[in-house]
């Protein structure tokens, strides 16, 4: 992984900065990622052993893009007025060609300090199944030296697609809670993993992890949660989930009160 570090350029104006660096880290990426398609042809007769070492390669050339992204947002990015726009469209233009839906980026600001949280799917080429994407959350903390990681979410939605992020609510003060959902690849239908991360800027810690479920949703955020409503895939029927989030987790909310 390339390690991010601080690049002073504040005193040249922004697009002078951006452009070249942007350029140059879109082609490294890009030049990274066709490693996927090599990676994914497998040969006759090939054993377990060296299919594991395949997908443990591409592993490698997605942790490496993770770490292009790092250092990217350390060299560009003035701590002193990070614009969340901004940044999307970067990650937008240096990640496009290997992100289904646009990555998003949301703002942590605490009376102490402030972070960021980038989420994205990268999608390893053509491959399927449970090691099709890497799906990251990536937290970097912010001060007047410059941009550094700080902590990022796991493997836990690897092969996932068309990932979708919404910000929550957070019960909790000077943490950002994230709602994360995504459709498996390869599965005979919609089959979708929801997840719930909160953030403090410093670790990422799971809030919620059902169970999959196979349908089409749409999910609105409210004051004090979110709803879930669609139709489920296999039972062919309507589904309509209020949830309601507390500081020690989320609770799902009936008609005539908490269950």
């Amino acid at each position: 992984m390339v390690a991010a570090q601080s690049f002073c350029a504040w005193g040249q104006t922004a697009e002078q900065t951006r452009q070249p660096i942007a350029a140059e880290t879109e082609h490294r990426i890009t030049n990274l990622s066709k490693r996927f398609d090599e990676l994914i042809v497998s040969k006759p007769g090939e054993s377990r052993e060296a299919a594991a070492k395949r997908v443990a390669a591409m592993d490698e050339v997605a942790s490496q893009i993770h770490g292009e992204v790092d250092a990217y947002l350390a060299r560009v990015v003035d701590p002193n007025r990070a614009d969340r726009q901004r940044i999307e469209q970067d990650l937008h233009r240096i990640l496009a060609h290997l992100c289904d839906t646009p990555p998003s980026v949301f703002v942590l600001d605490t009376a102490k300090s402030r972070s960021w949280v980038a989420a994205y799917g990268l999608r390893k080429g053509a491959l399927v199944g449970e090691h099709a994407t890497s799906v990251t959350l990536r937290a970097y903390s912010v001060t007047d030296r410059g941009v550094r990681l700080a902590a990022f979410t796991g493997d836990d939605l690897d092969g996932y697609a068309n990932l979708a992020v919404q910000e929550l609510h957070s019960p909790v003060p000077d943490e950002v809670w994230l709602l994360v959902w995504g459709q498996m690849t390869g599965a005979n239908g919609p089959n979708i993993r929801m997840r719930i991360y909160a953030c403090d800027g410093k670790k990422f810690r799971t809030v919620w992890m059902p169970e999959n479920i196979w349908g089409t949703f749409t999910v609105r955020v409210t004051d004090q949660g979110f709803t879930v409503d669609g139709e489920y895939y296999r039972e062919a029927k309507a589904r309509h989930d209020a949830y309601q989030l507390a500081p020690d987790g989320l609770y799902h909310v009936a008609a005539d009160g908490l269950r």
